[in-house]
């Protein structure tokens, strides 16, 4: 009889409706901070700017470049944190696709490399890479990440932390070229934490 009775009881707490999971709020959810550092970018240059929020944000550049001969190699560093994130939640960068332009001579390559990672654990860094050989005109280098690296849980403050995104181009080859990047796009994903 008790198995009955303890059944009974029992039987309308499993039958109430379960807590829905919502998908994070990104109306809420800005890029409040930005800091830009690194000769492609330098600091109170007005030469880097931001658009977006965590789920899909843009950086434009305006001299993120370089040539051959010379240095060959440009990057700039990017330090943004916001406010307003669903607590619960982490977020993490799940692609980058870069857009510009470049004059490539036969036998000269163009590598952009993309390291991200958290403030909060700098050593579990995501490296994403494209290139390009062979052209002159518009460029588009796209890359997914191979792996996850997420921010710390978001709680009641509504701040996932500080994520810090290093941007590199180099030039590599004997026979010369340039390029100049305008737009990089970046693209999150979320989880439950």
């Amino acid at each position: 009889m008790l198995p009955l009775i303890l059944l009974t009881t029992l039987l309308p707490l499993a039958s109430s409706s379960p807590v829905t999971r919502r998908d994070p709020d990104f109306s809420t959810f800005d890029i409040t901070s930005v800091q830009f550092s690194g000769p492609g970018c330098p600091q109170g240059s007005n030469s880097a700017s931001i658009d977006g929020n965590w789920n899909n944000s843009n950086l434009h550049f305006k001299q993120l470049g370089t040539a051959l001969p010379g240095d060959g190699s440009e990057n700039c560093q990017v330090h943004f944190q916001g406010s307003g994130a669903t607590p619960g939640w982490q977020v993490s960068l799940s692609e980058v696709s870069a857009y510009g332009k470049a004059s490539l001579k036969p036998g000269t390559k163009f590598q952009w490399f993309v390291q991200a990672f958290w403030s909060d654990d700098a050593a579990d860094t995501l490296t994403l890479e494209s290139d390009t050989t062979d052209c002159d005109g518009p460029i588009t280098l796209h890359a997914k990440a191979n792996r996850d690296v997420w921010s710390k849980c978001v709680g009641a403050d509504g701040n996932p932390g500080i994520l810090n995104v290093n941007l590199r181009g180099a030039l590599n080859g004997d026979k010369g070229g340039s390029f100049e990047i305008n737009t990089e796009n970046l693209k999150y994903k979320w989880r439950k934490c």
